[in-house]
């Protein structure tokens, strides 16, 4: 028997397909054989520190090392000033090769205005002549009696609209020239102290020498001895800051019972927690969302139009102060989870509103047995270099305590048919 192709009418191939493979197009999927039953299960619980385990550490940045110097008169029931030691000057220049005299014809001093108030009005920053051998052992009352006509270099006049500028104030009068001349003791090194007048009590930024091109800077413009060629006559010797920082009259305490972030030196706190097993199991739970709620004790103080953020970060292993933290940028690895995005929180000065921050990628973080420490770090940016400094409720303060807001999902309840 010799076997052959069987050819099939094409309508009845067609009809056969379609009843094998027919696509609803406006009907919704149906697939009761493949999807499994049950619903999600969302639970949203709140997390509160352990009591009295959540700490305020200070000492971290001091005056001077961040990118501004605070300059203030009577804000917030204290006044600060700013001292700037230049790197010292020679007595002599070389020029073809020879050492060669000067004479001093005009001096210049450049300040930074980083941040003010633009509703305060009238704002002078005033320069003053200090001793050369001030240091970081200085003081408020070491300065003050320095404030004086006697020993004002001069001052710089903001106008009104102007919230950040550089200023050049260039000295030419021969008394201000006097009371500028090195002498010997000085060993070419000169010390200035700046401070402001306004219309109202307030407060200003300037530039440290951290902050580069709108840091202190002091310019002598000579004109060389004993030299023919007019074109190497005129010479200018430009000093950058050796040392700057900033001195309060009446720093503020740290109350150990809130959770303080900011100062100069600057404070950090540090928050612990514990976790269910369900929550530090991946297996039992999945986290996904938690929200720190932060509440201040009192309106934040600050400077209007400043701008500063509290910032969390994660620990790695707690070990106080000093604890390792993790978090910093986008991408970075805390604990067991990758942080997505930046973890911070922008301040508005004279608020009493809670502070809400996003903390969903450090607390996944906390789960599974190489999860990092249950531990939360907060701190101020900019550090040592801001006027704001809240204060928050700690575990210890009743109705200021702070949570963490946390929505998690169990494990999906596959139905068995």
């Amino acid at each position: 028997m010799k076997l052959g192709l069987i050819r099939w009418p094409v309508g009845i191939v067609v009809a056969v397909s379609a009843l094998a493979c027919q696509k609803e197009i406006v009907a919704p999927g149906v697939c009761p054989e493949t999807c499994p039953g049950g619903s999600p299960n969302f639970i949203d619980t709140v997390l509160t520190p352990v009591l009295d385990m959540d700490s305020t550490y200070v000492g971290y940045v001091q005056p001077g090392q961040g990118l501004t110097l605070l300059v203030s008169e009577g804000v917030q029931l204290f006044n600060s000033r700013a001292v700037v030691k230049f790197l010292p000057v020679s007595d002599s220049l070389l020029v073809n090769d020879t050492l060669r005299t000067f004479q001093v014809d005009s001096v210049g001093v450049r300040i930074g205005l980083s941040a003010r108030d633009t509703s305060v009005t009238n704002l002078d920053i005033l320069l003053y002549r200090i001793p050369s051998d001030v240091d970081s052992t200085v003081t408020f009352g070491d300065i003050e009696p320095f404030l004086a006509d006697s020993t004002l270099i001069g001052r710089i006049a903001v106008d009104d609209t102007i919230f950040t500028d550089v200023f050049r104030l260039v000295v030419t009068d021969s008394a201000t020239l006097a009371l500028l001349k090195l002498a010997p003791a000085d060993s070419g090194v000169m010390a200035i102290a700046v401070a402001m007048s306004a219309a109202q009590p307030s407060g200003i930024s300037i530039g440290s020498v951290a902050a580069g091109g709108s840091g202190p800077l002091w310019q002598t413009f000579v004109t060389i001895d004993s030299i023919a060629d007019t074109t190497l006559q005129q010479r200018t010797i430009s000093r950058i800051a050796q040392f700057n920082t900033f001195v309060t009259e009446n720093p503020l305490p740290i109350n150990l019972d809130f959770l303080t972030v900011g100062g100069a030196p600057s404070a950090r706190s540090l928050l612990r927690f514990d976790l269910t097993s369900r929550l530090g199991s991946r297996d039992s739970s999945q986290i996904i969302r938690a929200t720190l709620k932060l509440v201040p004790t009192a309106p934040i103080p600050g400077i209007p139009n400043e701008t500063a953020t509290v910032r969390v970060r994660g620990v790695q292993s707690d070990v106080g102060a000093k604890s390792p933290r993790c978090g910093f940028n986008v991408g970075s690895v805390c604990g067991s989870w990758i942080v997505r995005g930046l973890i911070q929180a922008p301040l508005v000065v004279g608020s009493s509103d809670t502070v809400s921050i996003e903390v969903g990628d450090l607390v996944r973080g906390w789960q599974g047995e190489r999860g990092s420490a249950r531990a939360l770090f907060l701190d101020l940016d900019p550090e040592a270099a801001s006027f704001t400094r809240p204060e928050f409720g700690s575990s210890r303060t009743p109705g200021f305590t702070p949570i963490i807001v946390l929505t998690y999902v169990l494990p999906f309840p596959f139905d068995e048919r």
